[in-house]
């Protein structure tokens, strides 16, 4: 079923895009062709709320711009969220770093000391036991955290990825989303990364995996 009137290009509510042999629940009780795409409400509450079937990427492509908002299903293969850890020897950043409707509280913390943070998603739990297993040598270092708003739970700027988006795009754009600032490219860029790694002499990667995030580690 595709958007194909008035009435249906008013989308008010946020979808997420299962593509083809999405392995979870919701798309094996909406599809009954494996091959087929879904964009679905987001939440599990609006279920009942229309939800659209296409038979390929081009069919989808041509209604995207319909949808207001948008994720993609990690439960497909090879489809990862995506985040920004920002690292620092002295707990300090020439950034500004702001609140936003999403997160506020933002600090630099010493990495030993948040193993203990309340994060819903576990990912700083999983980045601590990542860092004291094979990085030790930036425990003493300071990582930004934020809070949830309105919640208890600290977490990294990150979020879900959209449709036509690369992880590279979906990290940058989290973390504008989530901080109220853009990261210069000078910070960004991975040669530049590089170089800090050999001026500090540490042996961090610039990503990690965790969970279904892809999770940029930039030094400021």
């Amino acid at each position: 079923m595709l958007v194909d009137n008035d009435d249906n290009k008013n989308i008010k509510y946020p979808v997420k895009i299962h593509f083809a042999n999405c392995n979870c629940t919701y798309y094996k009780k909406k599809s009954l062709n494996k091959k087929d795409i879904i964009a679905a409400p987001y939440r599990s509450q609006d279920y009942k709320k229309k939800f659209y079937i296409y038979n390929s990427i081009k069919d989808l492509q041509k209604d995207i711009k319909y949808f207001q908002d948008n994720c993609l299903c990690t439960y497909n293969q090879d489809i990862y969220n995506g985040g920004i850890i920002l690292l620092s020897k002295y707990g300090i950043s020439n950034l500004t770093i702001n609140e936003t409707y999403e997160m506020t509280n933002f600090e630099f913390l010493k990495i030993s000391t948040i193993k203990n943070l309340k994060d819903n998603s576990l990912l700083i739990q999983e980045f601590f036991k990542e860092i004291n297993t094979n990085f030790s040598q930036i425990l003493d270092w300071y990582v930004l955290v934020g809070k949830t708003r309105n919640t208890d739970n600290f977490s990294f700027p990150k979020g879900k990825i959209k449709f036509g988006e690369t992880i590279e795009m979906c990290c940058l754009r989290e973390f504008e989303e989530e901080t109220n600032n853009k990261l210069p490219e000078i910070i960004s860029n991975p040669n530049n990364q590089i170089i800090s790694r050999e001026k500090f002499d540490i042996f961090v990667p610039l990503e990690l995996v965790i969970n279904n995030f892809i999770l940029k580690l930039i030094i400021i």
